[in-house]
Order: structure tokens, then sequence, then C-alpha cells
């Protein structure tokens, strides 16, 4: 049986307004040493760090990743610096830079940028002393600007699920649904999210929800035999986590189910106020809610907008899911994926689910 939801609800539901945000005045920058505004890390090893200018000389040298050493403690003598396995880029059109690290899930670890390497296209070295708040700097170029990112323990932690189309950021419910909370982040840590595509959509006649989370493109991404199935009945969460304690509110997180203790790594997002869904009374057990988005709610919607197209014939069931339907998969161009399905090309993804880290200053 596919994991589908049922009835649809008819009220309307205005999308969120998008927020902007107004850009610093470039001269004022240009006068002033290179800080940095803002850093994402996530319990991966991904860490995004934007700068207020253009950065030079950044690389594997310059931006050092460490993690702990034998004596377990991050910041002290024997902290391991790690090459293998790690990358950096750095982004001239928003002055980002990316480091992906080489970690194991939720472990502690500490970047460095080096002052003495790192410099602005006039020459100016970057100013980066961290005290724990943003921006950096003490006003005066020179400064290291160096960082701990450690696991975030609490009930509501967050998470980062980046798409082709944008960041979508969530607030994981640990403190009301543990067992849903554990399931979805252990399967974001195990990398079962990556590269997974929206394989329903429902905006017909008005917004309703999307879902996806258990077909995954692999290989080159080129064809329709690239797509395999990452649905695993190992485990399934906890039932205690009741229906109704977070409705399916619009913004909502849940897991699809054919039935009560189906729930695994295929989940859907709420696009409208879908209540009904939370009965535990229902022939399905009812739908659990784990997760609540925080920012990036206008990236679901818009995915919601695309048109969708019926890829069971080129995918079916030989991607290794008998519980994915593929019949109403949002796409680029509807034509052109239903001529010859092109995954990269053609269809709107999770890049990656990770959750996001809690960030320290070092000396």
């Amino acid at each position: 049986m596919f994991r589908r939801l049922f009835t649809r609800p008819t009220k309307r539901v205005k999308p969120a307004g998008c927020k902007f945000v107004e850009a610093m005045e470039p001269r004022q920058m240009l006068a002033a040493a290179p800080i940095i505004t803002n850093v994402i890390a996530d319990n991966r090893g991904e860490v995004q760090i934007t700068a207020s200018r253009f950065l030079r000389n950044v690389n594997k040298n310059s931006v050092r990743f460490f993690t702990a050493g034998a004596d377990g403690v991050i910041g002290t003598a024997d902290d391991i610096r790690k090459t293998d396995g790690v990358s950096v880029s750095f982004n001239a059109s928003n002055n980002r830079l990316t480091v992906r690290g080489n970690t194991d899930p939720n472990a502690t670890y500490r970047i460095r940028l080096e002052s003495s390497l790192i410099t602005a296209g006039d020459g100016k070295r970057l100013d980066g002393e961290f005290t724990g708040t943003f921006p950096t700097g003490n006003g005066t170029q020179g400064g290291n600007f160096n960082f701990v990112a450690r696991r975030d323990r609490s009930s509501t932690p967050r998470a980062r699920m980046t798409t082709t189309e944008g960041v979508i950021v969530l607030s994981v419910r640990r403190d009301v649904t543990p067992s849903h909370a554990s399931n979805f982040l252990d399967y974001a840590n195990s990398g079962r999210f990556d590269n997974t595509f929206f394989t329903r959509s429902e905006n017909n006649p008005q917004p309703f929800v999307i879902q996806g989370g258990s077909l995954q493109i692999t290989g080159d991404g080129q064809e329709a035999s690239d797509i395999v199935a990452t649905t695993r009945f190992d485990p399934v969460p906890d039932e205690n986590d009741l229906p109704g304690a977070l409705s399916n509110t619009i913004g909502t997180l849940s897991f699809a189910k054919s039935g009560p203790d189906t729930a695994t790594n295929q989940l859907f997002i709420n696009l409208a106020d879908n209540s009904f869904l939370d009965s535990p009374l229902r022939g399905d057990g009812g739908f659990t809610v784990f997760a609540q988005i925080t920012s990036g709610l206008s990236v679901a919607q818009a995915i919601n907008q695309l048109p969708v197209a019926n890829l069971q014939p080129q995918i079916g069931t030989a991607a290794g899911s008998t519980n994915t339907s593929v019949g109403n998969v949002p796409v680029r161009d509807q034509s052109q994926a239903e001529a010859a399905l092109n995954p990269l090309r053609d269809l709107p993804y999770i890049r990656r689910v990770a959750g996001v880290m809690k960030l320290g200053a070092l000396a």
C-alpha cells in the first residue's frame, strides 16, 4: 500500500510573506578590515561562514579544521588537524566560505581562520576575534577567527534541510515526541535523507502537503535508474508519541504511514491546517508531528507550486520501495520529466539534512 494521506481540506491558506534584509552600505565595508558576520555549523562537519567582504587565500592551509585528540577535549594541544576528506571553498557572490569537514555525527570540532594568510582584495587582514557573538573583531586587522562547534543537547534542537530551492530550518521537538524526533535525527545523521527528493506534492485546489525522504538520487543522477529506495523498517518510532500533542498545522512535519507502527523515513510537510490528521482514531492511527519550520516555509511553498509529473512508468517500484507513490512528483518541467527523467535536472531535491551545532569562542 502506498504511504498516502487521505481526506483533503478545502480552506485556502495565504502563503507567508518573504522577509528581506537590507544589505550593508558597500563603501562602509571597503573602509574596514574584513570581519565574520555569521556562521552556521552542522553536526556532520559542514560549516558556512559569511564574511563582510571578499576574501583571498581561502584554502585548507588558511582554514583549519580540528577534532579532539586523545584527551577527548577540544581546544587543547593534542587536537587533531584534519585535512583528508576536508574541502574549503569561497563564493564571491555572497562572500560565503564553505567548509566540508571529516567528522562523525555530533562530534565536537573547531575551526580556525588564519588572519596572517586571509586578506581582503585590498590586502587588509581578517579582523576575526570572536567572543561568542557576531560580528567578529576588535576594530583592528590581524585577529584569527577561532570557534568550537558542539552538539545541541537541548530538548528542541535545530536542523537544516538544504534543498535545491533553498534552506528550511526546523525545530525538532524532542521535548514532546522524543521517539519520532530521534528517528528523524538518526536518519539525518546517517545521511539517508541526503539527495532524496519530494515524491509527492498536493496543491489542487489549494496547498496541502509535500512528501519525500524515501527515494534517493545516486550515481551521476542522470537517469531514472539512478533512483533507489532508502527506506528500512528499523526502527519505527514508538507509538507512545501519540498524535495530537502537536497539531498538523501549516509548517509542521510528520512521518507518513500506511497504518499504525509503520513510520520510517518518509515524511511530509504540512502546507495547510491539516489538524484532521491528528486523531489517533483514524485507520492509520493519526500522524505525529515531530518538528516545526522556523524559517524557510516559503521554500516548501515554492516546491508545492511547481508542476507535477507522473513518474510511475519510469521509476515504478523498481527503486525498491513498494510504499512510495511517484504519480504526483513536483518537477521543474512536466513534459521534460515525463519524456525522459534526468533526476538532477528535473527534480527539486534535498541535498542534506543535519543538526545545527552550538558555537562557542576559543582563545
